[in-house]
């Protein structure tokens, strides 16, 4: 069974404008608006601003993870570059490479599998 009031911590093998562009990518998104927050790093002496570091994804009841699914695969698919999203949940931890995203990847099951292996122990 899946936790209701779950979140996801989502990292980019590229920089803080992949996530940024991801965030906003989100954000157009109805089913998601409001769920994903931009997570800066500390300002450090001698810098001028942080650095978004992750993306902290809500996916609670209804249909959310399928719209993060959905909204995801369109994504990859619009970027067309090579770049891998890690998501994180307590201990686990998949990472999704944008080039092995296809027609036949399910994945919304591999996020419900990342949700389901918390909830499990």
């Amino acid at each position: 069974m899946v936790d209701t009031q779950s979140e996801f911590t989502l990292h980019t093998s590229g920089g803080a404008d992949d996530l940024f562009d991801l965030h906003e990518w989100f954000n157009d998104d109805r089913a998601l608006r409001g769920r994903v927050t931009l997570v800066d790093s500390p300002i450090r002496d001698g810098e001028m601003g942080g650095l978004a570091e992750v993306l902290v994804v809500a996916v609670g009841t209804g249909g959310t993870l399928t719209a993060l699914a959905s909204s995801l695969s369109t994504w990859f698919t619009v970027r067309q570059s090579d770049i891998k999203l890690t998501f994180t949940r307590g201990d686990g931890e998949m990472t999704i490479d944008a080039k092995g995203v296809g027609a036949g990847t399910d994945v919304e099951k591999l996020l419900r599998q990342l949700l389901d292996h918390r909830t499990k122990q």
